[in-house]
């Protein structure tokens, strides 16, 4: 997993998100520290849900499941604060919680969350025209489809497979790049 995310910030990835739900906490902070100096200074990593390994790990951020309450006030003011949302609604509340990102989903069908509602790029345009905050859209994005979610003014996008299950993570992560533009 640590050469893929070498490879994938190699590519054009600027965020990379550790999450490791199953993990006891002393294994996650261990993760976190690898991807952290995996990584060095080439990405921003944040770590699922939990500030004090963020902290600890010398992690950019933390970032909460919708299903978490976020206490913005509670974090140091240099961590990154992001948070997965749903819906309109779920947005603008996140937003007001002081989040400094967020990521919307589920976009398209996904294989980590088959037979899932999605909300299309529809979505990605209502929310992202009511937050000022930027929206990170997520859920079965691939470089064929990544630019309609940029083009619905998303500030980024989300990856899991089409990066992780690549043939090469490094070829991969440099075409969805260069599909939203953060790479010519």
């Amino acid at each position: 997993m640590l050469r893929i995310a070498q490879d994938a910030v190699r590519g054009g990835v600027n965020m990379v998100q550790v999450r490791a739900h199953q993990v006891a906490p002393d294994t996650l902070l261990e993760l976190a520290k690898d991807v952290v100096d995996a990584v060095g200074d080439e990405a921003l990593v944040v770590v699922n849900s939990t500030p004090e390994i963020a902290i600890q790990s010398g992690a950019a951020g933390v970032h909460f499941r919708e299903s978490a309450a976020m206490d913005r006030t509670a974090l140091p003011t240099n961590l990154l604060a992001g948070q997965s949302v749903h819906s309109l609604q779920s947005a603008k509340t996140v937003e007001a919680a002081g989040a400094d990102y967020l990521v919307l989903g589920t976009i398209f069908p996904s294989q980590s969350h088959p037979g899932g509602a999605t909300g299309g790029t529809e979505l990605v345009r209502s929310v992202a025209s009511e937050v000022s905050v930027p929206v990170i859209g997520i859920g079965g994005i691939t470089a064929e489809n990544a630019k309609e979610v940029i083009e619905a003014d998303a500030a980024g996008v989300a990856v899991i497979g089409a990066i992780i299950s690549a043939d090469d993570p490094f070829e991969a992560a440099r075409t969805l790049a260069e599909v939203i533009g953060l790479r010519d």
